[in-house]
């Protein structure tokens, strides 16, 4: 069977951060979660730093640098989020009301274009409750 060069990628930084940063968390969602990605798709997840809403910059910069290193190995594209733990439990970005909907509105030739529809974010919350801990 041949592995993706995402599911290496994401196989290689959940080991990354297993050793070198125990304390975070990294998840996937998406068509990688699935299992139904193309070899053109992304890799959709985050990482939640166990802190509160002050972040170590050493801690993220070396994360960075391993995230550089994994990436070099596994040419992938990414969208990744980092989220502390505290902001995670608090839910202060994760909340579906008006400041998050005003929030991903652009405005398009005087008119406003929603980029999500509740449908799809739905979607995306269903997987990232079943999304896999790494």
């Amino acid at each position: 069977m041949v592995v993706s060069h995402q599911k290496q990628f994401v196989e290689e930084f959940g080991t990354f951060l297993g050793h070198e940063h125990s304390d975070a968390c990294f998840y996937i969602y998406g068509s990688v979660h699935r299992g139904d990605h193309t070899p053109t798709s992304d890799v959709d997840g985050g990482i939640i730093l166990d802190s509160g809403v002050v972040t170590d910059k050493k801690k993220l910069y070396a994360i960075a640098r391993g995230l550089a290193l994994c990436l070099t190995n596994h040419r992938v594209e990414l969208q990744l989020n980092v989220l502390d733990r505290q902001t995670a439990i608090d839910g202060r970005f994760l909340s579906y009301d008006s400041d998050f909907t005003d929030y991903i509105k652009v405005r398009e030739n005087k008119k406003t274009v929603v980029l999500f529809r509740e449908a799809i974010l739905v979607r995306i919350f269903e997987e990232l409750i079943t999304a896999p801990v790494f």
